[in-house]
């Protein structure tokens, strides 16, 4: 008999214990909450391919109106940050600023105003944002940081002919676990 209450005892501490780790986080991306394992992506998403083994991806999928590409990433096989490549049709800065501020104004009514804005324009005193981002000169980045999540929105033009438009979700616990982790390996092999 005492041993089948150190048997309950123990599996209700598991119990508690699993179901605090579960409802650790509250933010995540896309409707998933951080932590979540890749099959509840893969449930949603049952074409998503593997990320070279770190992560899943999927393809034309449309966020805030706009065609993009979703990735997902896991550590520990726990859901740790996801990243949106905006795909539009055409290469056109004023097409990828007005994406931009759309989706800065979504970001800002969700999260409140970002805490950082990084507006890098070469030549500013000549060029409107959306000239420099057609010359390839300008790179406008927004940061919110929730405490739980890190969120960057950025485009970026790397060439008159490319520009980028990104979306990076972190979870900032699971993220530092990461790095200190690689950190450790990296340190062994010196």
């Amino acid at each position: 008999m005492k041993r089948i209450s150190i048997y309950i005892v123990a599996l209700i501490i598991v119990a508690c214990s699993l179901a605090l780790a579960a409802g650790k986080y509250k933010e995540g991306f896309n409707g998933f909450t951080w932590a979540d394992p890749p099959e509840k992506i893969k449930a949603k998403y049952p074409k998503a391919k593997i990320l070279e083994g770190r992560g899943l991806y999927v393809e034309n999928e449309k966020l805030a109106g706009y065609p993009a590409t979703l990735g997902f990433y896991f550590y520990k096989n726990q859901l740790s940050g996801a990243i949106v490549i905006f795909t539009m049709d055409e290469v056109r800065s004023e097409k990828y600023m007005d994406a931009f501020l759309r989706v800065e104004s979504l970001l800002e009514s969700k999260y409140g105003t970002d805490e950082t804005k990084i507006r890098e324009n070469e030549a500013s005193e000549y060029l409107s944002d959306i000239d420099s981002i057609a010359m390839g000169r300008g790179v406008y980045k927004d940061i919110w940081n929730t405490g739980e999540s890190l969120i960057v929105l950025m485009v970026e033009a790397g060439s008159p002919i490319r520009i980028d438009l990104t979306l990076f979700y972190f979870c900032n616990e699971l993220t530092a676990e990461s790095h200190v982790e690689e950190d450790k390996k990296r340190a062994g092999e010196l």
